[in-house]
């Protein structure tokens, strides 16, 4: 039975927040750059994103074994971490991709995908680390690779990760469009953060065209 009950869910959520709360609280208390906000604004935009991501991401019935819950969390705690400190700082901690990677790969083993989605994420994690990562940065590429992992898992090719890119900055294109922060040959004025397009843009792939 796939249904899983909604204090489940909702308890999937309280445990997304409060794990991103805590990240980010050993962040705010180590990194003085990120000191120049107050705790009480890092908790409020947790909070605003790590709902919006654990719910889209346990709202869809894919989780189904306590295993892809744990990944559901693993995915959801680093887009939810990630997106706060890059919006805030510009800057996406190291020591993040371990859990994003690891809950990625746990996903990939535990749907089977065919052999072929394997080679589809090494040709785009390729094409992040030697071509994409040099215009927006090695943390922004290493979401999308992380991503990558969880809807190879999906079942999607290298085509899937790459709609996936054309959601996120579509969606950036029009935000920053409606913001006046687009020059007349298309680039931004001010640069932006990255990450809420990134989860965004997997959100509706991972809700609608999964």
């Amino acid at each position: 039975m796939n249904y899983v009950p909604g204090c489940v869910k909702m308890v999937q959520v309280s445990i997304v927040l409060l794990l991103s709360a805590g990240v980010l609280k050993l962040f705010w208390k180590i990194d003085n750059e990120l000191q120049q906000y107050s705790f009480n604004k890092l908790i409020k935009y947790c909070l605003f994103w790590g709902s919006i991501l654990s719910l889209g991401i346990f709202l869809a019935p894919h989780q189904r074994t306590i295993e892809e819950q744990v990944c559901g969390i693993l995915l959801a705690v680093y887009l939810t971490v990630c997106t706060v400190t890059d919006t805030l700082i510009y800057q996406v901690y190291d020591i993040m991709q371990y859990p994003g990677v690891l809950g990625g790969l746990i996903w990939v083993l535990l749907k089977e995908p065919q052999a072929g989605l394997g080679v589809s994420v090494i040709l785009f994690a390729g094409m992040q680390y030697f071509i994409l990562m040099k215009k927006y940065g090695k943390g922004d590429g290493m979401g999308y690779c992380i991503c990558s992992l969880y809807l190879a898992g999906a079942g999607m090719d290298i085509e899937g990760y790459l709609y996936h890119m054309v959601i996120g900055f579509g969606l950036l294109a029009a935000v920053q469009g409606i913001r006046g922060n687009i020059t007349g040959k298309g680039n931004l004025k001010k640069a932006v953060a990255l990450y809420p397009y990134i989860s965004a843009g997997f959100l509706i792939m991972w809700i609608f065209l999964y």
